[in-house]
């Protein structure tokens, strides 16, 4: 009994597992876009955070184009209109 209990266990564990894996598909474009857009937010805030704390020319120079482009970089959801994220 315990046997057959074990073995129908594993069985849906497993088909769960494979249920799961398939609903892992390639993301959606307002998916994409969301992705995009918190990417560049992020990038924007470190490119903030770097040149209120570096002094360093390098780090200054990277950071600098990054700033400038602000929240207009970020622009990729406003002129396709996408909405949602699934």
């Amino acid at each position: 009994m315990l046997t057959k209990l074990s073995a129908a266990f594993a069985a849906i564990c497993m088909l769960s597992a494979a249920a799961l894996a398939q609903e892992s598909a390639k993301p959606t474009d307002p998916q994409i876009a969301h992705i995009a857009y918190t990417a560049g937010e992020i990038d924007i805030k470190a490119a903030k955070q770097a040149l209120a704390k570096s002094r360093n020319k390098e780090v200054r120079a990277f950071a600098l184009p990054k700033r400038r482009l602000g929240a207009s970089g970020c622009a990729i959801t406003k002129p396709r209109r996408i909405t949602g994220t699934g």
